[in-house]
Order: structure tokens, then C-alpha cells, then sequence
């Protein structure tokens, strides 16, 4: 008598208990027509979910109208001031510290003059 072993075509692990199967037909990228070839794999329970989540998922993202990419607007960097007035100590130049943080050196002189602004009214 033979006892036959499956593993799990993703994690590599034994699969005790039921198998979860799934097949792909493939398909060629240039004509869109089936491939004849099919395959079919073995997976755990565990993995098998994660690919049907994940399948749900791009099929759930491909309905959904693409959103334009969200840019901080251009006052709202966030700028490192203990290094900003390290950098000014060191002897560098306001476009100097621009360029370290992608940011024009006037940029950097109102954001200067913005903390300076507030430490002043926090002595007050």
C-alpha cells in the first residue's frame, strides 16, 4: 500500500487533512487567447486563503477609478529645525539647507522666521 504526501505548492509544508486545489488557464498577452496548457496546484488551507484575498482584492481595486497621487502641498514640508539650525551654524547657505530638504532656500528662511515667530510668543 501506498500513502501519497502533498505539500503546499506555495509554503512547502505537508498538507494533512483536504487540499485546497486551483487551476490556471493561462492565457497569451499578445493574441488574449487561451493557452492549452493548464495547472493546477496544491494548497493549505492557510495559503489558499491568502490568494483568495488577494484575488479579491485586484479584482476589487480594478473596478475602482484611479485616484491622481496626493502631494503634500508645497507649505506643508516638514522640515527638521534643530538641523536646519545646525546647518546654518555649520556656515551652510539657505539654498544649501533647500537642497538638503527639497525645498527652496526661501522655503527655509520662512521657516525660520515661522519658529522664531512661535518661540518668541511661548516666552511672552
Amino acid at each position: 500500500m501506498r500513502k501519497i504526501t502533498y505539500f503546499c505548492d506555495r509554503c512547502g509544508t505537508v498538507i494533512s487533512g483536504q487540499s485546497y486545489q486551483l487551476g490556471y488557464r493561462l492565457i497569451d498577452i499578445e493574441s488574449g487567447e487561451e493557452v492549452d496548457r493548464e495547472f493546477n496546484g496544491d494548497y493549505c488551507h492557510e495559503c489558499f486563503d491568502l490568494i483568495e484575498q488577494a484575488t479579491a482584492n485586484v479584482i476589487l481595486k480594478k473596478d475602482e477609478p484611479k485616484k491622481k497621487a496626493s502631494r503634500p502641498a508645497p507649505n506643508k514640508v516638514d522640515i527638521d529645525m534643530p538641523k536646519v539650525f545646525a546647518l546654518r551654524k555649520a556656515g551652510w547657505s539657505l539654498d544649501k539647507i533647500g537642497e538638503e530638504f527639497c525645498v527652496s532656500g526661501q522655503t527655509i528662511a520662512n521657516h525660520i522666521a515661522a519658529y522664531n515667530s512661535e518661540q518668541q510668543k511661548e516666552v511672552e
